[in-house]
Parts: C-alpha cells; sequence; structure tokens
C-alpha cells in the first residue's frame, strides 16, 4: 500500500471520531478524459488511479470499517493500458454515457485528471470533484460551465491541493517530473542525432528543471547544465542550490525580469539546448526571452518548452495572448525552424508516457481521494464535506503531509485539500475562490446567467503582477458605482466577499438577511443624516434601532434628520439601502463625517451594501475604524426579548402551534415562558 495511505490508516485507526459514520460505504466515480467541453477531442491518455490504487482504496477503508462502491466510465484507462476488464477485477462497475440518466445515485467523490466534462452533467449531484482545473479553457458551453449552473458540488483543482504559495503543488508537481525528463530525452536525442556536445540552459527551478538538469548532467552530450531561478526568490534560489550541489556540471544563476544578461549571455553559439520549464502558481508563464535572442544559439540547437501549456516563456509580439497553447506551437515552429533551431513543445507532455503516468498521478493523488471518501463517510456524503472544508481556512503555505508529526498526517491532507478548494455551494451561492484562475470568465458567465455567487475580494499587497491584472479585470466587470466602491476596498487593502443576489433585492435590512443568508444583526445600515448643512454617515447593525437623541449628543448639534432620498442619491450616487458602507469613506466631498454605532465591532463579521440592491460585502468591521470611523453608543441596549431572541421566537412559535391544534395548556405554557424572559430569568 502507498506509504502515506499506510501511514493514514493506521493514525485514523487509532484516533478516528467516536461512534458509527453517518454513511458506512461511500461512492468513488472515476472518469474519463475524452471530452472536455473544447471545440476538439481530448488528446489525453492518461487516467486518474489504476486498478491496483482502486484496491489500496478499497482495502484502507476496509481497515477503517467502512465499505466502498466504484463506478467508472467506460474505456476511462484504455488509452493509458488498462482495460475495463481490469477495474471489473478490482470490484469497479463499469458506467457508459447512455447509463447515467437512469444512474440514481451520486457519488461522494468524482475523479478525472483533467477539466470537467460535459457528461459530468448528468451524474447525480451533489459530489465532490478533484481534478485539473484549468484556466484560459473556460466558457460557456465547458462541463466546468455546466456544474456552474447546477451548483450543488465542490469542485477541487489538483494543481493547487498542496501549498501553491511555497510551491508545493505535489498533484501537478510529480507530471511535472514527468515532463522534465522527457524533455532531457528529447535534448539528448537530439544532440545524439545531430552529433552535438555542448551547454545545455534549463531555464527554471522548479520540479520539471530540476528533474531535467539532473538527468542531462548525467549525459556525455552535455558539457555543462546553466540552470537560472528567479532572482526575486532568494531563499528557492537557495533550495536549487542545495538540491544540486552534488552535481559538478550544474550551475545555479539568477535570473531577473525579461532578457537578463546572464541569460543571453549563456545563450551563444556553444549552447545547444534550452529548455523552459517556468511557471507561476495561478497564472501565466513568465516570458523570460524574446524570440529574436535565440538566434545566437548554435545552429542545430533545440529549444524545449515544457511552459507551453501556460502559454510558453518565449515572447514573440506577434503572438495574441488569446491563443491556445497548439496555435502558438504551430506559430513557433517555422520561426525558429527559419534560423535552423528545432522547437519541441507538447501540450500535456506526461500523457506521452501514459500507463507510467498514470500510475505516478494515482499514487501522489490517492491520499487526498481516500482523505475525501473518509470524511463523506463520517460527515454524511458530499455536502457534509464540502460545509466542513468551507468552514476551514486556506494557508498556501503549510507544511508538507509527508513531514506531518504523528497523528496530524489527516489535518494536514485536509489543509492541503481546502487550498485546493476552488469552486463550492454555499447558501445556494457559487463561491469562487482566490485559487481560481480564470475568474474574469466565470464571473462574467455567473453574471449573465444571474447566478448568484460569491467572489472573494484578496489583499492587494500579496498579490503577484499576473493575480493583480486578473482581480482589477474581475472589478471592472461590475457596473460603475459598484466598481468604484470595489476598486476603492482593494485599494485600502481590505479583504471581503462581493455577494450576488440577483432578483432578490436588499433594500431593507430583512431583505438583505434573507437575501445574504445571514443574521439581520450581521447586516449593517449605512443612513446617511442632514447635520445642519452637512451630510453625514451613521453605520449600525440591522438588528438595532438608531437613538436620535444620542446621535444628536455624539454630534453636539440638534438640527440632525434623516436625509432624504433625493438627498441621499444627490450625495452618494446610490438610493437608500444600496449606499455603499465602505465606499462612504470614499465621498469626503459628500459626507463629512462617518459614525459607527459601537455594537458593530462586537460582529464577527458584517455585511454592508456593495453599492447595488442586488450585492453585499461581507467584511470584518474592525476596518471600518481604521478608515476612520468615530465609534459611539448610537443605539439602546438590547431588551429583555432582545437578548433572548432565539429563545423568544421558539416560544412564539410554539403559541402560534397552540393556536393551530387549538391547545390552551400549550399555550398558557408558552405564554409562562415568555412572561420569564420579560422578567429577566
Amino acid at each position: 500500500m502507498n506509504e502515506l495511505l499506510k501511514r493514514l490508516q493506521s493514525e485514523l485507526s487509532q484516533q478516528g471520531p467516536p461512534g458509527l459514520p453517518a454513511k458506512p460505504t461511500v461512492d468513488l466515480f472515476l472518469g474519463n478524459d475524452r471530452e472536455i467541453g473544447r471545440e476538439r477531442r481530448s488528446q489525453e491518455k492518461r487516467v486518474g488511479i489504476t486498478p491496483a490504487h482502486v484496491r489500496e482504496l478499497r482495502d484502507f477503508l476496509s481497515a477503517l470499517g467502512l465499505g466502498l462502491n466504484v463506478f467508472v466510465m467506460e474505456g476511462a484507462g484504455q488509452r493509458a493500458g488498462f482495460a475495463d476488464s481490469e477495474f471489473i477485477n478490482a470490484g469497479c462497475e463499469i458506467m457508459t454515457e447512455a447509463e447515467l440518466d437512469d444512474h440514481d445515485r451520486a457519488p461522494d467523490v468524482f475523479h478525472a485528471l483533467k477539466e470537467p466534462s460535459n457528461y459530468e452533467n448528468r451524474i447525480p449531484m451533489p459530489f465532490c470533484r478533484i481534478g485539473a482545473v484549468h484556466g484560459g479553457n473556460f466558457h460557456g458551453a465547458s462541463g466546468l460551465a455546466n456544474l456552474l449552473v447546477k451548483k450543488n458540488v465542490a469542485i477541487f483543482d489538483g494543481s493547487n491541493i498542496g501549498a501553491p504559495e511555497a510551491y508545493r503543488i505535489p498533484i501537478r508537481g510529480r507530471m511535472s517530473v514527468f515532463a522534465g525528463e522527457i524533455a532531457a530525452e528529447w535534448i539528448c536525442d537530439h544532440l545524439r542525432a545531430q552529433q552535438l556536445r555542448g551547454r545545455v540552459v534549463v531555464v527554471g527551478g522548479g520540479r520539471a528543471g530540476l528533474s531535467a538538469a539532473q538527468a542531462l548532467s548525467a549525459n556525455e552530450l552535455v558539457s555543462e547544465v546553466h540552470l537560472f531561478e528567479n532572482k526575486g526568490m532568494p531563499g528557492r534560489v537557495d533550495a536549487v542550490r542545495n538540491a544540486v550541489a552534488d552535481l559538478e556540471d550544474v550551475t545555479v544563476i539568477e535570473l531577473e525580469g525579461r532578457d537578463d544578461p546572464n541569460l543571453l549571455s549563456s545563450i551563444d553559439q556553444d549552447c545547444v539546448a534550452v529548455l523552459f520549464a517556468v511557471a507561476v502558481p495561478g497564472g501565466k508563464a513568465p516570458r523570460v526571452v524574446h524570440i529574436s535572442h535565440l538566434a545566437t544559439l548554435h545552429k542545430k540547437a533545440i529549444v524545449v518548452d515544457i511552459s507551453i501549456d501556460e502559454k510558453g516563456a518565449i515572447f514573440d509580439p506577434s503572438i495574441s495572448p488569446d491563443w491556445e497553447a497548439s496555435r502558438i506551437i504551430e506559430h513557433l515552429e517555422p520561426r525558429l525552424k527559419e534560423k535552423g533551431i528545432v522547437y519541441k513543445a507538447q501540450e500535456n507532455m506526461p500523457r506521452s508516457r501514459a500507463k507510467e503516468a498514470s500510475e505516478a498521478h494515482g499514487d501522489v493523488i490517492l491520499p487526498y481521494i481516500a482523505t475525501l471518501l473518509y470524511l463523506a463517510a463520517w460527515k454524511g456524503g458530499a455536502e457534509g464535506v464540502r460545509a466542513f472544508l468551507a468552514n476551514k481556512r486556506t494557508n498556501m503555505t503549510c507544511a508538507d503531509p509527508k513531514e506531518a508529526a504523528a497523528g496530524e498526517l489527516f489535518d494536514a491532507l485536509v489543509q492541503d485539500l481546502r487550498n485546493g478548494l476552488a469552486f463550492y455551494t454555499a447558501s445556494e451561492r457559487i463561491v469562487v475562490e482566490e485559487v481560481v484562475s480564470d475568474r474574469v470568465n466565470i464571473l462574467s458567465f455567473l453574471m449573465e446567467k444571474e447566478i448568484p455567487f460569491e467572489f472573494k475580494l484578496p489583499l492587494r499587497q500579496t498579490l503577484k503582477k499576473e493575480q493583480l491584472k486578473e482581480t482589477e479585470s474581475a472589478l471592472d466587470l461590475f457596473p460603475e458605482d459598484v466598481r468604484e466602491f470595489l476598486k476603492f476596498a482593494f485599494e485600502q487593502g481590505i479583504t471581503g466577499s462581493v455577494i450576488s443576489h440577483p432578483k432578490q433585492d436588499g433594500t431593507t435590512t430583512q431583505a438583505a438577511a434573507a437575501a445574504l443568508r445571514v443574521p439581520r444583526a450581521n447586516v449593517l445600515k449605512t443612513l446617511i443624516w442632514k447635520q445642519g448643512d452637512d451630510l453625514i454617515a451613521v453605520i449600525c447593525s440591522g438588528a438595532k434601532h438608531l437613538d436620535e437623541t444620542r446621535l444628536r449628543a455624539v454630534t453636539d448639534s440638534e438640527t440632525v434628520r434623516l436625509a432624504r432620498p433625493d438627498e441621499v442619491i444627490n450625495a452618494t450616487g446610490h438610493v437608500p439601502g444600496a449606499v455603499p458602507t465602505i465606499g462612504v469613506f470614499k465621498m469626503k466631498d459628500s459626507i463629512k463625517a462617518v459614525y459607527l454605532s459601537e455594537e458593530v465591532l462586537d460582529l464577527d463579521y458584517a455585511c454592508g451594501s456593495a453599492g447595488s440592491v442586488f450585492l453585499g460585502f461581507r467584511f470584518d468591521p474592525r476596518r471600518l475604524v481604521e478608515l476612520g470611523a468615530t465609534v459611539a453608543a448610537l443605539t439602546p441596549a438590547d431588551s429583555l426579548l432582545r437578548k433572548s431572541e432565539s429563545r423568544v421566537r421558539k416560544i412564539w412559535s410554539d403559541i402560534e402551534r397552540a393556536i393551530d391544534r387549538d391547545e390552551d395548556d400549550e399555550g398558557a405554557k408558552a405564554v409562562r415562558k415568555l412572561q420569564a424572559i420579560l422578567n429577566g430569568h
């Protein structure tokens, strides 16, 4: 059994939750990747897990007293060398697409290697989907789009499971090792065929670059390897140097920006091959060299670009940003051939070793699938798993599960999974997490379809250039009055979530609470008042009523009145009920002061308007003080009824039930409970 899986089984056996599981038998669905919602058929040959992995999963769960059903799409492993009969022998049931319409059981976990296929829309929901979610491939007819329309799904992006900000992405990383090894083979085969010997330049010291450098240094046709790594990440440069410390022919050199002088000096007539293996988590590959500089290479050199899946590392002004990888390859091949240089790139390079890559991919992803299935058993299915993980915070620099202390492996795997949770449904809306790289197209689609969504506004200071550009483009999708507020919040370093609730007007507190699916107390009222000739803003909890006497005392003014709707619109550009809570701090020409009622600071979170009656913004209310709000006691203390609101509502429900049933005794009992609350008991 997989070593990590074996350890997980041992730890869960010793420390598993008490009592019986909510779902003693769980279901796994293994999909194929023959159709992924594109204009052309998928070239993918790999399969997510093999029959041997299915047996390991079954043994793992059986040792914990749990059963497993596995459904496999017909032909899922065929092109990787695993026949349907092998899956049947492993205890799986083969499904055809035609049978999906009659299949009435929602799988707890669905796994496929690539992004969602359209047939997945026909699988009963809810389920947790774990697989790749490639940025740049989203469109309205894609499999992912169809899943978002149905909403009842949690989607984990395999390329972000792990600790992306620490460059620990185990599932994608394992395939990167394969890509590096394959690229090294291509280079060595080319050198042998052309009878060349000389320097090889490798740009990028990640998994792919390191594995390639190690393989190249062992070949007699390679005189030396210059391995370039990003100068802006000193810790990473040191790590790369440590990784190749025993390789005498490998020199690690710092790289800074496009056309770095050190890189250009290495790409000379003694350089017989260049390998690009650069990547940015969640974004396109950086373009590190202008195509014209490659003309200085040896006239029979080869250029290999592993980064082509992220649009490649070669800068050519004639390449359009919206070109797919296949078109970029078709464009670059003849251009470099004119210079006597062979250009070689292939999308999803590991698929050229489909069987071996499938086995390696399965080894890495198996503990994560096992963790999801185990959670499904104890949380009662996919919805329970989704709720459990959504309540956890992300930690993009978390520790490697392989290095977890005794008894902490399960929590480490759960954290890795949480980091890769890209989409999930919460309160009937789609939550779009920060790891989603194609947010502009996805948010545009959700807006067009009027699908409620939650979009997380990240901390500006933590974003890299590509991520910053992506976020700003996403904000540009919103109407102008909303966009101005969001950009102000973003510039002020305020993190939070934009919550869309189309067709549900949130003008009143009660309506906003219903639309946002939060208690009234957490909804903020942003009221505009007239103080003499000036306008002021007053923010309080939606469960409270502003005390005008207190407001007059705080403002030291006897001429305070609520502004008329026309005055609110003229001053803020928004109708009453849609004045952006944070946006009032930007309106210094028209809003002279902002007062914050002190009970707001006791809230764990608050939801104010985002500048539209159909959009809210969830954030930390303490940020209002940092923006300049004056805190004061502006609302009366809670009444006895308010302090016991949940009990009162339960009693009121009991009274209504007693009326319906014509039961005076039950009604009298409920009234006595209500009287006790009013008496302070």
